[in-house]
């Protein structure tokens, strides 16, 4: 499907397409290793992103209503899978994110400062868009990954 992907597809998406747009997003960034963990026992973790020595630990979270402001429950889930993917990856210093296409309360944004996750909205996510070329071929392919 090599339909363009923009900004307007964000509102409404799909968790699972959203997990496979953030393994997208940040294997444009330039993490080499990028896998959607298994949904049955994802330790609070959607998606894990390595490059070399360093990672990434990403939780994901979509709406389907315009304008949400999203509580921080996806900050306690990615902090509270740390520790499992450490284990897996002695090697890796990880990062935690959290990724949603609406946008985080004021809650969310003081709880994640306190527990140094990184958040990623729809603005930083229409962003990225506008200076992308972005088809949903490209993002579909890390569904089968």
């Amino acid at each position: 499907n090599d339909r363009p992907f923009n900004k307007e597809h964000l509102e409404g998406i799909s968790p699972n397409l959203l997990e496979a747009f953030a393994a997208f997003y940040f294997s444009r960034l330039g993490f080499r290793q990028v896998f959607i963990t298994p949904q049955s026992d994802d330790k609070g973790v959607d998606v894990v992103a390595i490059n070399e020595h360093e990672g990434i630990l990403v939780q994901c979270k979509s709406s389907k209503s315009s304008n949400k402001d999203l509580g921080w429950d996806a900050i306690k889930d990615v902090v509270g899978g740390t520790a499992h993917y450490q284990k897996q990856f002695p090697d890796v210093t990880f990062r935690r994110a959290c990724f949603t296409n609406q946008i985080f309360n004021r809650n969310a944004i003081e709880q994640a400062k306190l527990n140094s996750v990184e958040l990623i909205d729809k603005n930083v996510l229409e962003n990225f868009i506008s200076k992308q070329k972005i088809t949903f071929s490209e993002i579909e392919r890390y569904l089968s990954l």
